[in-house]
C-alpha cells in the first residue's frame, strides 16, 4: 500500500513534501493522530520515528490532503514520507552531501519570510530573530537543512541521467501516437435493477437468504369503539353489544363497516398482515393467540375497545425467490461493491459473446453506457497521451465522463490498455474510474517526423524529465528495498 501511494505521487511533489516536512512541520501543533505514549511508529536502520514527530507531519499533510484521502491512507502517506526522509538523509551522509549556513539562512528567508508580493520581509525576519525562542529557531533551521540536503540528493540522482536521441524518438512515438478506438462501457452507477442478469440475482439471493427471512405474520379484522370519541363506559357498553351480535352470527364485515371507529372500516375491518411489534401489545397478544375464524372477547388498548376476528396466519419463512426478486435487485443496487461486481460480470459476459462471434458494434449499441453507443462504441481518433498542435480536441470534450474526466486527457489506464493492443484486437475487461471497458483498437496512427522536428526542444525536455523520474524512482525503490525498516505494532 505504501509503495502504491508513493507511485501515485509525482517526484516534483516529493521534493516539495520533503521541504514541507523539513521546515514548517517543526513549528506546528499536533492533532494527536497517534497516541502520545512513547512507542516508536517505526525504525529505519535502527533510527526511530517518534509519535510526536509523526503527529506533526500528519497535521501538515492533513491541511493539504485531509478532505481528499481516507485517514488510513493519509497515515500511510505520512509514514512513507518520513521513511523517505530518513533514508535520503542517511544516503546523503554516504554521498558526502552537505549544505552551509549561508544556504540555510537564505532558504529560511525566501521560504518563510516573504510578503504578499513575494518579496523578502526584513521586518518579519528581524522580529523572528529577536523574539522567537531558540528551540524554535533550531528546529526550523534543522528542518530547512534536511530539506536542502534531500533536494540535493534527489537532484544528483536526476541530473546524472543522460538522454539519447533514441530515448527522445521513442518517447515521441509512444506518447504522441493516436489511434482509432472503439469501446463498450459498463458503468456501475448507470445500472438499473432490471439490467442485472437473473443468474446474478439468484446467486445473491441464495448467498444471502437470511436477508430475506420474513417473521411470523397474522391477518385479522377488527371493530374498534374508540374511548377517545366516546365516553369510556359508553364505549365499553357499545363494544359489548357489538360482540354479542358477532357471537350470534351477524356479518362481521358489515358490522365493522357500520360501527368501527378505525379507518380500516372501509375494508370491513381488515388490517392485513402484521408482525410482532407493529400493534399495541394488548392487541397483538390476543391476535397471535387466536385460531382461524375465532373471535376474541373485548380487548382494551389506549385506543379503546376492540373485537378481533382471526383470518390467516403466515408462519416464519424465507420469502420465495419469485416474491423477493425485486427486493434483491434493489439491495444489489444499493451497495457499491455489489454494483461494481455486477458491472464487471456483465462486461465479462459481453466479452464472451464477442469472442463467440457476435459483432462488437452491435453489442456496444445495445449495452454500452457511453455516449459512443450511438456509433456502435466508436470513439473516433484519440491520443495515447499528448496531442500535437493540429489535433482536433473537440472530440475529447464529447468523451467527458466516458474515457476522459475533464474533456482533454484520456484516462491513463484506458490509454495504456488501448494502445497495447494490435490493430483489430479486442482487450480483456479493463477497469477505470468510469467503469468497466471492453476496448477495440481499429487503427494505430504514429506521429509524423515533420511534426517531431517542429517540437523537438519541447519533446527533448519532456523525455528527459520522464526518464529522470523513472530512474530516480527505481533508485529510491532499490534503496528502500535494501533498508531495514520495522513498522511499529498497531500502526
Amino acid at each position: 500500500m505504501l509503495r502504491a501511494l508513493r507511485k501515485k505521487t509525482k517526484p516534483i511533489i516529493w521534493v516539495v513534501a520533503a521541504s514541507f516536512i523539513g521546515g514548517f512541520v517543526y513549528i506546528v501543533s499536533s492533532r494527536g493522530c497517534v497516541k502520545r505514549s512513547y512507542v516508536p511508529i517505526a525504525k529505519i536502520e535502527g533510527e526511530e520515528i517518534a509519535p510526536y514527530e509523526f503527529n506533526r507531519v500528519y497535521d501538515a499533510f492533513y491541511t493539504i490532503y485531509g478532505d481528499k484521502v481516507k485517514e488510513g491512507e493519509l497515515k500511510e502517506m505520512v509514514l512513507d514520507e518520513l521513511i523517505k526522509e530518513r533514508l535520503l538523509l542517511r544516503e546523503a551522509k554516504i554521498m558526502g552531501v552537505t549544505v552551509n549556513n549561508h544556504d540555510i539562512i537564505d532558504e529560511v528567508k525566501k521560504t518563510y519570510f516573504v510578503n504578499k508580493k513575494g518579496e523578502f520581509d526584513s521586518h518579519a525576519y528581524n522580529e523572528y530573530l529577536e523574539k522567537a525562542p531558540a528551540s524554535r529557531k533550531r528546529a526550523l533551521e534543522k528542518g530547512v537543512r534536511n530539506s536542502l540536503i534531500i533536494n540535493r540528493v534527489i537532484s544528483l540522482i536526476r541530473d546524472s541521467v543522460k538522454i539519447t536521441d533514441e530515448d527522445v524518438k521513442s518517447y515521441y512515438l509512444i506518447n504522441y501516437q493516436t489511434g482509432h478506438v472503439s469501446h463498450i462501457l459498463i458503468d456501475p452507477n448507470r445500472l438499473k435493477p432490471q439490467d442485472i442478469p437473473k443468474e446474478i440475482v439468484e446467486r445473491y439471493y441464495n448467498d444471502h437468504k437470511d436477508m430475506f427471512k420474513e417473521p411470523e405474520k397474522v391477518r385479522v379484522r377488527h371493530i374498534l369503539i374508540s374511548s377517545k370519541e366516546n365516553p369510556e363506559e359508553e364505549a365499553r357498553k357499545k363494544a359489548l353489544r357489538l360482540l354479542k351480535m358477532v357471537k350470534k352470527g351477524e356479518d362481521f364485515v358489515k358490522l365493522a363497516e357500520e360501527y368501527s371507529d378505525c379507518p380500516s372500516k372501509k375494508r370491513g375491518g381488515d388490517l392485513g398482515f402484521f408482525t410482532h411489534g407493529q400493534m399495541a401489545k394488548e392487541f397483538e397478544d390476543v391476535a397471535f393467540s387466536l385460531k382461524k375464524g375465532e373471535v376474541s372477547d373485548l380487548v382494551k388498548t389506549r385506543f379503546g375497545y376492540h373485537i378481533i376476528k382471526f383470518i390467516e396466519r403466515r408462519e416464519e419463512r424465507v420469502i420465495p425467490f419469485k416474491e423477493a426478486e425485486g427486493k434483491v435487485r434493489k439491495v444489489i443496487m444499493e451497495t457499491k461493491e455489489e454494483k461494481d461486481s455486477v458491472a464487471e460480470k456483465i462486461a465479462k459476459g459481453l466479452l464472451k459473446r464477442i469472442k463467440q462471434g457476435e459483432r462488437f458494434e452491435e453489442i456496444a449499441a445495445k449495452y454500452s453506457h457511453g455516449k459512443s453507443r450511438e456509433f456502435g462504441g466508436d470513439l473516433g481518433i484519440i491520443p495515447r497521451r499528448y496531442t500535437l498542435p493540429d489535433f482536433d480536441r473537440e472530440n475529447l470534450k464529447n468523451l467527458k465522463g466516458e474515457i476522459t474526466k475533464y474533456g482533454y486527457r484520456v484516462d491513463e489506464d484506458f490509454a495504456k490498455a488501448a494502445f497495447s493492443l494490435k490493430e483489430g484486437e479486442v482487450s480483456d475487461v479493463i477497469k477505470t474510474q468510469f467503469g468497466y471497458h471492453i476496448i477495440k483498437l481499429k487503427e494505430r496512427i504514429l506521429p509524423e517526423e515533420e511534426k517531431f522536428q517542429k517540437m523537438r526542444e519541447d519533446i527533448i525536455f519532456s523525455a528527459r524529465w520522464e526518464k529522470q523520474n523513472r530512474i530516480y524512482n527505481e533508485w529510491y525503490d532499490n534503496l528502500r528495498d535494501k533498508a531495514k525498516i520495522e513498522i511499529g505494532k498497531g500502526f
